[in-house]
């Protein structure tokens, strides 16, 4: 059942037409109407045409339409949320990060490109469903951290919500250890336990995270969805 809201899956079936694996997905599209239906079919189409296209550089057009698909098999998806929710997983990407306001917002922009580009999870209310970001700062410049904090403010206000895990945020991760933050000496770091915020930064990027795991525990144990977390550093970028 070919509409216009599958135009550039209908794309690939044109263009490779004479791909016998495309030919037969075709066939069962032709009968299909139903969303959940043609959920599966984008499924079982987008690894063969992503084996397709890669046999050689894809032309911008194939690129273009490659993206689109997602944009499709998204629509489909928030269309059949109103009967069945949504339960893939969501992606929480963590960063630490420390005294690097270009890096993170350049990070940030690569990412918020890719939501917008393939649109997992869907917006509710201008905000993506399924895909998150925790800045674990480390930073001991106040001005780094005042831009570190406008640029998750930022993100957040432009759909991808990102968390600022500061150092106050972090101190209060450790308070609620109790008695029993000193048995983690060795994972969370002697001064990082002393819980005094003129000497908690620059504690290194392994500290940092073992004291975000806590607030990753923290919301792992508040929710019910499917959760990947994802570390990267600050200087990476999605492409």
């Amino acid at each position: 059942m070919a509409t216009a809201n599958q135009s550039s899956l209908n794309y690939f079936f044109g263009r490779y037409s004479d791909n016998g694996e495309l030919a037969a997905i075709k066939a069962q599209l032709d009968q299909t109407s139903k969303p959940s239906e043609l959920i599966d079919i984008y499924h079982e189409t987008i690894p063969v045409i992503e084996k397709i296209i890669w046999t050689d550089v894809p032309d911008d057009s194939a690129v273009e339409n490659y993206q689109r698909v997602f944009q499709e098999l998204e629509s489909l998806i928030q269309e059949c949320n109103t009967t069945h929710r949504d339960d893939r997983h969501k992606f929480y990407i963590v960063i630490p990060v420390a005294d690097r306001p270009i890096h993170l917002q350049q990070c940030l922009g690569s990412l918020l490109d890719l939501c917008k580009i393939y649109q997992y999870g869907g917006k509710i209310n201008h905000q993506y469903q399924k895909v998150a970001v925790i800045v674990a700062d480390d930073s001991e410049k106040a001005a780094c951290i005042e831009q570190h904090k406008k640029i998750c403010a930022q993100f957040s206000s432009d759909g991808l919500h990102a968390e600022y895990f500061g150092i106050d945020e972090q101190i209060q991760q450790i308070k609620k250890l109790g008695e029993g933050a000193s048995d983690l000496q060795n994972i969370l770091g002697h001064f990082a336990l002393q819980q005094d915020a003129a000497c908690f930064s620059h504690k290194g990027a392994a500290i940092t995270r073992n004291i975000t795991y806590l607030r990753l525990n923290e919301i792992a144990n508040n929710t019910t969805e499917k959760i990947i977390f994802y570390f990267i550093d600050s200087d990476q970028e999605f492409g």
